[in-house]
């Protein structure tokens, strides 16, 4: 019936897809992608041929051989087959090429997707395990090379450098009931603020830079994106960025109590094992004037809903990496995953953890996500 076919295609359809995706991934990972569209456009060579890319890129001409012809089957590169060359549309580059100053990459590049998906193939034996153990798996689990943690930080360049402070931190102004002209002019004349789960640190980078007058903790547990976001900010020189690690170090405890203006989490709630801990921990790191400006993936309170109407791009992410880290290791976590987190689930995690208010907003910019910002408890006097 029709039912059953459809559901055939769609296997047959992410079988060659999930094969050519494999190919796709190695070009970026082996720069062919990058290498290629420098001598189509730099050289402003007609068509490349094997012999030009495998120079370029110092690969084995037999190997890239039989990548490209990979490529042009799939109907991704273009094959000419008088010059015995290939080339590749603009619109490709900046699919396939990192978003960066001066490359060729744009804002809807899919490189960090790419990246990430070649550390979550490699931890499909590992991951099969958790299905009969009902134990999860750490965020670094499979990440020797660091292509995960390097695929995240490359997902988040367009948010982090193009959209945080344009769009984000005056959205949060207009969302947010606080006095003396809101969080941007704290920032401006010089506040604290904590990127719990900073990642490799990029929004941090991009706070720092824009405010040179306030200081920049990034918080995270992953070794391999501390390590990325330690380079990054030795990169830009800013001396008003540090990098911390929570393992060691843990936000709001010690001197990270009660310090901060303004704490900012970007993709984390739905990844922790132990939500309502980092929540208390969050509380106790602001003042009693600070702010949470929590950042997680837009969701529904329906499983169904969910099913229904998230793609499966999220769901994949979810299986393979989101929902195995939010089980925690020993499996006794809070297994939100990246569908997980409802408005109501947040706000309810949050307000028995000390804040007063969970307030909800979302602005255009930043269609699949759902923010929010959160108040502290205020101490009475007698306290």
């Amino acid at each position: 019936g029709k039912p059953g076919k459809k559901a055939c295609e769609a296997v047959m359809h992410a079988l060659e897809g999930g094969f050519v995706c494999n190919i796709v991934a190695l070009g970026v990972k082996v720069g062919l992608f990058e290498g290629l569209w420098k001598c189509q456009s730099g050289v402003s060579m007609e068509s490349v041929t094997p012999d030009d890319l495998s120079a370029a890129t110092g690969t084995d001409r037999r190997l890239v051989r039989e990548w490209l012809g990979c490529m042009a089957s799939a109907n991704i590169l273009e094959h000419h087959p008088e010059s015995g060359g290939f080339t590749m549309c603009q619109q490709l580059a900046e699919l396939v090429c990192e978003y960066r100053k001066n490359g060729a990459g744009g804002a809807s590049s899919v490189v960090g997707v790419l990246k990430t998906h070649v550390t979550l193939a490699h931890r499909l034996p590992r991951l099969a395990e958790c299905f009969y153990t009902g134990r999860g798996l750490d965020y670094d689990a499979g990440d020797e090379e660091g292509d995960l943690a390097n695929g995240i930080r490359a997902m988040h360049v367009p948010v982090f450098r193009d959209l945080a402070v344009p769009h984000l931190l005056p959205a949060l102004d207009r969302h947010c009931p606080t006095v003396g002209g809101g969080v941007t002019q704290i920032l401006e004349a010089g506040g604290v603020v904590a990127d719990v789960g900073c990642g490799a640190g990029g929004l941090v980078v991009a706070l720092a830079r824009a405010y040179p007058k306030s200081t920049f903790a990034g918080f995270d547990m992953s070794q391999r994106a501390l390590e990325e976001a330690a380079a990054c900010v030795e990169r830009e020189g800013l001396g008003n960025a540090t990098v911390i690690d929570a393992a060691v170090e843990p936000i709001g405890h010690g001197r990270h109590v009660g310090t901060y203006d303004l704490v900012v989490s970007y993709d984390l709630l739905h990844d922790c094992a132990d939500p309502a801990l980092v929540a208390r921990s969050v509380c106790r790191a602001l003042k009693p004037s600070g702010v949470w400006l929590l950042v997680d993936i837009a969701c529904h309170e329906s499983y169904a809903d969910n099913v229904a109407k998230i793609d499966p791009l999220t769901w994949s992410y979810s299986v393979q990496l989101c929902l195995p880290s939010s089980m925690g290791n020993d499996g006794q976590g809070a297994a939100l995953g990246t569908v997980g987190l409802s408005i109501p689930r947040a706000q309810a995690i949050l307000t028995s953890q000390g804040f007063r208010e969970v307030l909800p907003f979302t602005i255009p910019q930043l269609p699949g996500n759902q923010c929010y910002v959160a108040l502290p408890e205020v101490p009475s006097e007698s306290e």
